[in-house]
């Protein structure tokens, strides 16, 4: 039977499948994946389940979700670090309980049911959290839910993740958030002259991006550059300079094994751009930015191939 890559998600893609899933088997009351005060992240439902765990003997009452993602394709219930995972999460509900009803209890994870371990762990979580309405909902059930709601499949693209040219966008989406909220109140728009440390017919020549596309960077994205360059500089926006230094690794390293597969550079550059938005809908009342940060990138050097001048 057909599985999907499921591993290839990151941590906020998972979310969001389960909380599609959970829609579809719960109901459309589902409250997403929120922090709680203790800084853990639960999805919440209250009513009457449609189909969970059937149309016949639905649950009701307060349901608390959970998921629980691992980039192991070979990850079981058995590992020690998901047995462990189960403890801490054991003693987090238990204090939840104490302030509120909890009648429900669902951890998804895209790891395989191993019957013996799966079975205890479940039996472990009801005993101490004195809780009769417990299941750990491992990759071979969301899959079978995967093979019956192909939709959702679409949204996530799951028949493309082994794409090679795919990366992780939540790096992408803090970063433009971030920059979106501070760039008008403390980076004022200078226009600077792109390219000051490489040749421009060079740079574009070696990296075949064309001349009416470059005329689009200067035209639309370029009044940017410094308020990013400055953002990104500020000591205070350290984590998010990380961020963006794991992103353009990322992006370097797929551009580089792929480059053979696009013909001018402006295909890569619109290619993540639609990438991004797709991975990202937070990001739809912005999506300019994500187009002005690819700009940047490549304005930058820090992807595309770069030739210093003085090296002519």
């Amino acid at each position: 039977m057909k599985c999907y890559p499921i591993e290839e998600l990151s941590d906020d893609e998972f979310e969001k499948l389960v909380n599609i899933i959970c829609q579809r088997i719960l109901g459309s009351g589902l409250v997403s994946f929120t922090k709680g005060k203790d800084g853990g992240k639960d999805g919440r439902f209250e009513g009457i389940a449609q189909k969970y765990p059937s149309d016949k003997s639905p649950w009701s009452g307060r349901f608390i979700i959970q998921s629980k993602h691992t980039n192991n394709p070979i990850a079981s219930f058995s590992d020690p670090d998901f047995v462990n995972i189960i403890n801490k999460e054991i003693q987090r509900i238990k204090i939840i309980k104490s302030s509120e009803a909890i009648d429900n209890y669902l951890i998804f994870t895209n790891r395989k049911h191993t019957g013996i371990i799966g079975d205890k762990l479940i039996q472990k979580i009801k005993e101490e959290v004195n809780l009769n309405n417990v299941e750990i909902i491992g990759l071979e059930d969301i899959n079978l839910v995967l093979r019956q709601n192909n939709d959702i499949v679409n949204i996530f693209d799951l028949e493309n993740l082994k794409n090679p040219l795919r990366i992780s966008p939540d790096d992408v989406k803090e970063v433009i958030i971030a920059f979106d909220t501070n760039k008008n109140e403390i980076y004022p728009k200078i226009l600077i002259d792109p390219f000051k440390h490489i040749d421009i017919e060079t740079k574009n020549k070696i990296n075949q991006l064309n001349e009416d596309y470059f005329q689009f960077i200067k035209d639309r994205s370029q009044v940017y550059f410094k308020q990013i360059a400055d953002f990104l500089g500020d000591p205070k926006n350290k984590p998010f300079n990380e961020m963006y230094e794991n992103i353009i690794d990322e992006l370097q390293a797929k551009i580089i094994t792929n480059r053979k597969d696009f013909g001018d550079f402006n295909f890569i550059l619109e290619y993540y751009y639609d990438y991004i938005l797709i991975h990202c809908p937070e990001l739809k009342k912005i999506k300019r930015l994500i187009r002005v940060f690819l700009h940047y990138m490549y304005w930058s050097c820090d992807i595309g191939k770069k030739e210093d001048v003085k090296a002519n």
